[in-house]
């Protein structure tokens, strides 16, 4: 015999996966607005303080995407948060949040990615 034993349709494991999926992206949904917030409000994109609580809220959203297969979301992330951690410019910062809220909005109910 090979291959993988089909899973009944009424996998309880399933639905629970399902739901902590749903529930990450909603958490994501959130944090992504939060990383908007910071980044767009009063010079938030030159605040130390700001890039570095947007770089770890990035680096939650990546490692949250990803367990979930959001490849694109994890990656749009991930580029958010080298682009802030290095010190990146004002130009490279809002390109990559530009990319990054692009890629979120897609994920959100009734967006593109929906």
């Amino acid at each position: 015999m090979t291959g993988t034993p089909a899973c009944p349709d009424d996998d309880p494991l399933q639905d629970t996966v399902a739901e902590l999926a749903r529930s990450a992206g909603r958490r994501n949904q959130a944090r992504s607005d939060r990383v908007a917030d910071l980044l767009r409000l009063d010079g938030g994109v030159r605040d130390p303080d700001r890039r570095r609580e947007a770089a770890r809220l990035c680096h939650t959203i990546a490692g949250s995407a990803g367990t979930f297969g959001d490849e694109m979301l994890a990656d749009a992330a991930r580029a958010l948060q080298h682009v802030l951690e290095s010190d990146g410019g004002d130009d490279a910062v809002l390109a990559a949040l530009e990319r990054f809220r692009a890629t979120a909005s897609a994920r959100r109910p009734g967006g593109a990615g929906s």
